[in-house]
C-alpha cells in the first residue's frame, strides 16, 4: 500500500464510479440498500492488511433494452481503463464485470436475484487502516450529524442542519 492513497480517497473512488455509471442510464430513484460505503478487510498486493470500501446502488427502473444498457456501462468502464467482461449469452439478464481502473472491481447487474432491479457496485482499493476502526469513526461522524459522501443515497441518512444563525 502506498501512503499517499488516503482513506477518504479509498472511500470516494467507489462512490464516484458507481454514481457516474448510474448517470449513464435512463433510470431514477437510485438508492443504497446497505447505507453508505462500508469498509471491509482486504490484503494489499504486498500482503499487508488494510481496509477497502464497497458501495452499491439499486433501482427498480430498468429500460426495455437490458443489453444496450450493459454495453453503455461496459464502454464507460473501458474508457476508465478497466478490463471489462460482458456476460450476455445464454443468460436472461446481461451482466458487466470489470477490474482495474479507479477501483479493484465493479459490477453491473440488470437483474438482481429475486427482483427486477438494476444494481451497480464497486470495491475500492486497499488502504492502510482497520475496517472496524473505520466503521466506528464513521458511526461517530454521523452521531455528530456530519453528512458523509454517499449518505444522500440512503433513505435514512442523517438530515443536514438547516437552522441558520
Amino acid at each position: 500500500m502506498t501512503n499517499d492513497y488516503t482513506v477518504e480517497q479509498a472511500r470516494q473512488d467507489p462512490i464516484d464510479l458507481v454514481t457516474s455509471t448510474t448517470e449513464l442510464l435512463d433510470s431514477d430513484n437510485w438508492e443504497s440498500s446497505s447505507g453508505t460505503p462500508w469498509p471491509g478487510f482486504c490484503r494489499s498486493s504486498e500482503g499487508e492488511e488494510g481496509a477497502s470500501y464497497s458501495y452499491n446502488l439499486l433501482t427498480a427502473q430498468r429500460s426495455g433494452d437490458l443489453l444496450a444498457d450493459a454495453q453503455k456501462v461496459a464502454d464507460h468502464w473501458e474508457k476508465l481503463g478497466m478490463d471489462v467482461r460482458v456476460v450476455h449469452k445464454d443468460v436472461v439478464s446481461p451482466r458487466v464485470y470489470a477490474t482495474g481502473g479507479p477501483v479493484v472491481r465493479a459490477s453491473f447487474l440488470t437483474k438482481i436475484p429475486g427482483d427486477d432491479m438494476y444494481e451497480v457496485g464497486a470495491v475500492g482499493k486497499c488502504v492502510a487502516g482497520y475496517d472496524l476502526d473505520l466503521q466506528e469513526e464513521e458511526r461517530q461522524r454521523r452521531a455528530d450529524r456530519e453528512v458523509i459522501p454517499g449518505d444522500n443515497y440512503f433513505h435514512n441518512h442523517p438530515p443536514e442542519d438547516t437552522d441558520q444563525e
